[in-house]
């Protein structure tokens, strides 16, 4: 706890924030509204496929948004994840088809660029950005696995650095364990 204590202090996380996502991960509306002509077990059927979603999603590296139909589904995302696409309303899908219209294909033509700039190819480990508002962005790299990992990242451009300013070319993580790089 200690470390991790340092780690926060260190990264100023209280003055960071995670960058814009062109992805969004879209939540039925289902979840937290009592309609009347639903089962009362639809919310939890909505909260576990969205559970799923968000980790695969994670998995694959691309930073996700959280978009609650209830608030409105945005217009400036490149891609939608509908986990429980049976259980958006009608407002909901007519949004969806406004933003599917005319932008259909070139947002199939440019999904590369959800992609993360830093991620792993080793399944237990994913990486996140934080901005900080000075700007200075950390990686936070982070571990699900029960044992030590040693995992390359792949980055999209530059490398990463650790926090005495040493090139990292292969990110080692204990159980569970978290280690946040600058990129250079």
């Amino acid at each position: 706890m200690r470390g991790f204590a340092a780690l926060i202090e260190r990264v100023d996380l209280a003055r960071c924030s995670r960058p814009d996502t062109r992805a969004a991960l879209v939540v039925s509306s289902y979840l937290e509204s009592g309609y009347p002509c639903t089962h009362p077990q639809a919310a939890t059927v909505v909260f576990d496929g969205c559970r799923q979603a968000y980790v695969a999603a994670r998995e694959a590296d691309p930073a996700v948004g959280v978009a609650r139909e209830k608030d409105g589904i945005p217009d400036d995302c490149l891609l939608y994840l509908l986990p429980s696409a049976k259980q958006l309303t009608a407002p909901g899908w007519r949004a969806l088809l406004e933003r599917a219209r005319g932008r259909l294909y070139r947002a199939l033509a440019r999904a590369s660029g959800v992609d993360g700039p830093v991620s792993f190819d080793t399944p237990p480990v994913s990486a996140a950005l934080m901005r900080h508002e000075d700007g200075r962005v950390f990686v936070w790299c982070v571990s699900q696995a029960g044992t030590e990992v040693k995992a390359a990242p792949a980055v999209r451009s530059g490398t990463l650095r650790d926090e005495h300013g040493a090139p990292v070319s292969v990110v080692e993580l204990p159980p569970y364990g978290v280690r946040v790089l600058e990129p250079a």
